[in-house]
């Protein structure tokens, strides 16, 4: 598995090329699309907000990959491919997302 780090925003990226697809660190991610100062506790409460209004579990579009983190030690996490599937899912569950707009709604 090949890793490369991208910034978005001045923020980076961890990814993982798995099965010949880039997988993103979900924490990341929403780390440089909402700014917040807690990004694991944005991401845990956004998905006890989906499963809780929607009844959808976000996790099942992740998978658990071994990823470093900034200690040097390896550590199973959540990773998306942000695909259509991530898009569309947020998209239809975020009521602030417009008609139309794609992207994963991390906010």
């Amino acid at each position: 598995m090949e890793n490369k780090l991208v910034v978005f925003k001045n923020k980076k990226i961890r990814r993982i090329l798995h099965n010949n697809e880039w997988y993103f660190a979900v924490v990341d991610v929403v780390a440089a699309l909402t700014n917040s100062d807690k990004p694991r506790d944005y991401w845990y409460r956004m998905k006890k907000r989906e499963l809780e209004s929607a009844g959808f579990e976000l996790s099942s579009l992740c998978r658990q990959l071994k990823l470093e983190s900034i200690d040097g030690e390896k550590y199973q996490t959540e990773m998306a491919d942000l695909t259509d599937e991530w898009q569309n899912r947020g998209a239809k569950t975020n009521p602030r997302r417009g008609n139309g707009t794609r992207g994963p709604a991390f906010c």
